[in-house]
């Protein structure tokens, strides 16, 4: 079975706990929060794995040259 072309996925472990993120495109990781940087709502933690995921799209693309 294939994984998805595009996941993020977030997560709250048990309340009280923070959100977690990871994100992955094709089985890859391509951003995760650290374990350390617990959110308390979910929003801010979605807008912390887009910024990464950004991140990592831009410096991979600079790479290439696009």
């Amino acid at each position: 079975m294939k994984p998805p072309a595009f996941e993020i996925r977030l997560t709250l472990p048990a309340p009280g706990m923070g959100w977690e993120y990871v994100a992955r495109k094709q089985g890859e990781v391509i951003a995760a929060s650290d374990g350390d940087a617990k959110f308390e709502n979910v929003g801010p933690a979605f807008a912390a794995c887009i910024a990464e995921i950004n991140a990592a799209f831009s410096a991979r693309n600079s790479g290439n040259g696009k």
